[in-house]
């Protein structure tokens, strides 16, 4: 197992596990333009020379995409990119926002320690999203 800094290479498989995971999920350019900009926050999570998940972070705190494929659900692997990026960040606190409607994502958080401080109205076309707030 290794965390280590997305490589464009990598791509084709982010954008598979994007698309299974996500029913708007970000497009090719949308990667390569957060790449761009936060080369060194873009991590993978890899075993066995697999891309198995991801997370898109700024050093400041804030969460801007995380996945992992659904077949390695439930193995710890969310909780393995996030323990990584929350010692990470130069902030006192990380934040992110979630759909209203994602409770499994929710309770995830929620067992990080993160809490809701936030809603924003339509910020997902029609749903809401919550922004959580965890207090490093």
């Amino acid at each position: 197992m290794e965390i280590r800094q997305f490589r464009p290479k990598d791509l084709d498989r982010i954008i598979e596990i994007e698309r299974s995971s996500f029913k708007d999920p970000y497009s090719r350019t949308t990667f390569y333009s957060f790449y761009r900009e936060y080369p060194d926050t873009f991590w993978v999570y890899e075993k066995d020379e697999k891309i198995i998940g991801y997370v898109m972070f700024t050093t400041e705190g804030h969460i801007i995409n995380i996945a992992v494929d659904p077949a390695y659900r439930y193995k710890r692997i969310g909780t393995e990119l996030m323990k990584s990026v929350i010692s990470r960040v130069t902030g006192e606190r990380v934040w992110l926002e979630v759909r209203e409607s994602n409770i499994a994502a929710q309770r995830f958080y929620y067992k990080l320690g993160f809490r809701k401080r936030m809603i924003i109205p339509k910020y997902y076309g029609q749903e809401d999203a919550y922004i959580l707030v965890l207090e490093k």
